[in-house]
């Protein structure tokens, strides 16, 4: 008599080894993804940060008000020579920047602490694309910040 197809012994065990496999690569998967939005907000700062030295280097203020909820009007960008990147709804951070005010938080990023003054954040948005512009909520935790004098970048530990 012919053996034709698998014994559910053996299938028990193709499916264990297809979980194990899937439990070691999943969590690789989702850093690496994670790492990858944080590179779209490096990104995005860069972008801030240049406009924001055009500015300077023509001795310009900055004359719009690029912090929250005022982020939600689409010409203050332009002052900066760029698009708002709040308004897309595939974005995964939120950005705004703060220029003028004090504070010092020893360079750490703190998104929830005050901000200091003369830095861009992107604030990582919670929950999964498509994000409502302006109304998306964020994750504290997660976030990047630019000085806008040095250019140096810091960001919590994920990115």
């Amino acid at each position: 008599m012919e053996k034709r197809g698998f014994n559910l012994l053996e299938l028990m065990i193709a499916v264990i080894i297809i979980g194990v496999l899937a439990g070691i690569a999943l969590p690789n998967y989702l850093r690496i993804k994670e790492k990858t939005h944080g590179a779209e907000a490096r990104n995005t700062l860069a972008i801030i940060y240049r406009g924001f030295k055009t500015l300077s280097a023509e001795n310009q203020p900055l004359t719009a008000d690029l912090t929250p909820p005022q982020t939600t009007n689409p010409d203050a960008w332009s002052v900066i020579m760029m698009d708002n990147p709040n308004e897309s709804a595939r974005a995964w951070f939120s950005y705004w920047v703060y220029d003028g005010g004090s504070g010092n938080n020893g360079g750490e990023v703190q998104c929830s602490t005050a901000p200091l003054s003369n830095t861009a954040y992107a604030r990582r948005r919670t929950g999964n694309p498509p994000f409502t512009a302006y109304t998306a909520a964020w994750d504290d935790a997660r976030c990047l910040a630019i000085d806008l004098t040095t250019g140096n970048v810091t960001s919590s530990s994920e990115y």
